[in-house]
């Protein structure tokens, strides 16, 4: 186990490089851009040349701190800070549009959202027909929205190829 952000530790540095490496759920966590700045280094020094890179994160259109230890990223400025490290995006795909804020941008309405999500979400899991329904409301919300071109803040998953890196 390493921390991303600082010096990998020998034994993974010469373990050689990856054909895959995945990161979900990590890099929203990490508040300091300095450390994530860090971290894509470090990733991408690891990824074999033609490799790829699997990224699970939650990006916006300007940076966007809902606690103390979680930070939603502008997509752009993400997306720059991973190509000046040779790593290019390929593919993404939006997993969730209304079920993970931030929906507005407004910390204290995100905040009651997911509150009113959370038990939303509880009463789904008492009742298996309700869900169902529920499911498939949001699915077909979710394609409307998509075939609109609409974008919101999200859970994203994105999909980064390797020009090729010396080991870190």
């Amino acid at each position: 186990c390493a921390d991303v952000s600082e010096s990998l530790p020998a034994t993974l540095s010469n373990a050689g490089l990856f054909d895959v490496i995945t990161i979900f759920d990590v890099l929203y966590h990490i508040v300091d851009n300095q450390r994530v700045e860090s971290s894509i280094c470090n990733i991408g020094g690891l990824l074999a040349k033609d490799g790829r890179l699997f990224i699970m994160d939650q990006l916006c259109s300007r940076d966007y701190q809902i606690s103390k230890h979680m930070i939603y990223r502008n997509r752009e400025s993400y997306l720059t800070a991973f190509g000046k490290h040779d790593l290019r995006l390929t593919d993404s795909e939006l997993l969730f549009h209304f079920l993970v804020p931030p929906i507005t941008g407004v910390k204290i309405a995100d905040l009651s959202v997911a509150a009113i999500f959370n038990t939303f979400g509880l009463c789904l899991r008492l009742n298996d027909r309700l869900a169902t329904w529920a499911a498939s409301k949001l699915r077909q919300l979710d394609g409307k929205m998509r075939a609109q071109g609409v974008r919101v803040s999200n859970c994203e998953f994105l999909v980064f190829s390797s020009g090729g890196h010396a080991n870190v």
